[in-house]
């Protein structure tokens, strides 16, 4: 699992993610690449997709196959999809989480899949004043805690920002670029 930030006002959002690939061995993490792709785009959608590999290049592949005439994912099949061939396990790792991020109506919106809310779908719409942070992963508390607390100090450039906070959550299971 890695760790993932978004950033969403009224008019945009900003999505980073770490590049990181761990693998787990009775219960520890050890690093195994720091050039694993978690972005990827599908027509109007951007989306981070990360999770067990197995089955993140699963549901890449459902993505690529099953939504390729479509300029958006299909959220609620996706969900579906996913409640079919992955059901929820009583292990207190997750195996796959999605954040989807379109515009609508000239509205960004965030779309949540994860594992451990059975695959329902919670949907992120702008705040009237401010930035939404929503995090995802590896290591949410932290990454949350951090941003607030670094956005709270004053402008920062965004590429900047993503650089700091990753780099300040780094370990076995976050990091690269």
């Amino acid at each position: 699992m890695s760790s993932c930030l978004i950033l969403q006002d009224k008019n945009n959002f900003y999505i980073g993610a770490d590049t990181a690939c761990s693998v787990n061995i009775n219960g520890k993490y050890y690093r195994y690449s720091d050039n694993i792709e978690k972005i990827f785009t599908h027509g109007n959608d951007i989306y981070f997709c990360s999770g067990n590999m197995t089955i993140v290049n699963s549901v890449n592949l459902w993505i690529a196959t099953r939504f390729c005439d479509q300029k958006y994912i299909d959220i609620k099949l996706l969900s579906d999809l996913l409640k079919k061939y992955y059901p929820k396990s009583d292990s207190s790792i997750f195996d796959i989480e999605i954040l989807i991020c379109r515009i609508e109506n000239n509205v960004p919106k965030i779309y949540q899949i994860s594992q451990y809310n059975n695959y329902d779908f919670v949907i992120y719409t702008p705040k009237d004043n401010g930035i939404n942070i929503i995090c995802s992963g590896y290591k949410t508390k932290e990454l949350y805690n951090l941003s607030r607390q670094v956005l709270s100090q004053g402008c920062v450039h965004i590429k900047d920002l993503y650089s700091i906070l990753f780099n300040s959550i780094y370990d076995n299971v976050v990091g690269g670029n």
